[in-house]
């Protein structure tokens, strides 16, 4: 059985081939069929990108926020300016020098635009060579502005060489910020329980073994709710409010899981509050 791609001018022209062999002993042949998934591969794409956009949704405040401070300076670069304008005789220097914060800051909250627009974008995820360590990256940093609005530490641990994996990069991110994510939500579920006072924290670490990279995403939060312990990565599955979540953030991750080969798994933690979040990238010989 094997999934391809016919030609690379559009996503849906996708199909599926199914062989088998038969043996009857006195004689033998080959059968087999061919299935075109054209509904079944738009559906996926655009169920990821919809859960994308759910993610972004949630993510709103943060980001306004993020996006609010670099305006605020630049305005008052732009304030400040013009007071000197006004004054007459301006001192160049000091007039480049609030030119200068003006760009860095455009720069600044450009950075934040092209962050969210290629979180959002339905381009075709194609697996492509990536270091795994710079999709942890790319994922902290958007994320970045909801850990600071819900005063959580974030502390990635990265090594300094990695093999080079073939993965789908958006889905990868993809699969890191729902993991963030969850996490984020799952302290705050602990707060609101009762330990208002907590100090949240979520640990990225990349760690390699003979034959995978794990990727591990633990968290000091509620754990797992045990009405979902058997199915958290089913269709439709959430315990958060209506209008919180789809249900299809940990769904879609494992669809990508299999996908590349891997697996992905979620425990509490045995020794302490939270629970962990594993991802396994099986790595072919050779590196």
């Amino acid at each position: 059985m094997v999934e391809f791609r016919r030609g690379h001018d559009h996503d849906d022209q996708w199909y599926l081939l199914i062989a088998r062999d038969y043996d009857a002993g006195t004689a033998s042949w080959r059968y087999g069929c061919l299935i075109r998934l054209r509904t079944a591969k738009a559906f996926q794409t655009q169920m990821r990108h919809s859960a994308r956009l759910m993610e972004l949704g949630g993510m709103a405040s943060a980001l306004s926020h993020e996006l609010r401070q670099p305006l605020f300076t630049i305005s008052l670069a732009a304030e400040n300016g013009l007071m000197l304008l006004q004054n007459g005789q301006p001192d160049q220097e000091r007039m480049a020098a609030k030119f200068e914060r003006i760009v860095e800051q455009v720069e600044r909250a450009n950075a934040i635009v092209q962050r969210t627009s290629a979180y959002a974008r339905t381009e075709r995820d194609e697996r492509v060579a990536m270091d795994l360590a710079q999709a942890v990256q790319n994922a902290a940093r958007f994320m970045r502005p909801v850990m600071t609005e819900r005063d959580i530490d974030m502390q990635v641990v990265i090594p300094s060489t990695l093999p080079i994996l073939s993965l789908p990069r958006i889905g990868i991110e993809q699969i890191i910020v729902n993991a963030l994510q969850n996490a984020a939500d799952s302290i705050d579920t602990r707060r609101e329980s009762g330990a208002c006072g907590i100090m949240g924290v979520i640990k990225v670490d990349i760690q390699q073994d003979a034959d995978a990279v794990l990727l591990t995403v633990c968290d000091n939060g509620a754990g797992l709710d045990p009405g979902i312990r058997n199915t958290a990565f089913n269709a439709f599955c959430t315990t958060k409010p209506e209008g919180k979540g789809t249900g299809l953030g940990l769904f879609v991750c494992r669809q990508i899981m299999d996908e590349v080969g891997g697996s992905i798994a979620i425990a509490d933690n045995a020794d302490s509050a939270g629970a962990t979040l594993t991802l396994r990238f099986p790595v072919s010989e050779g590196g």
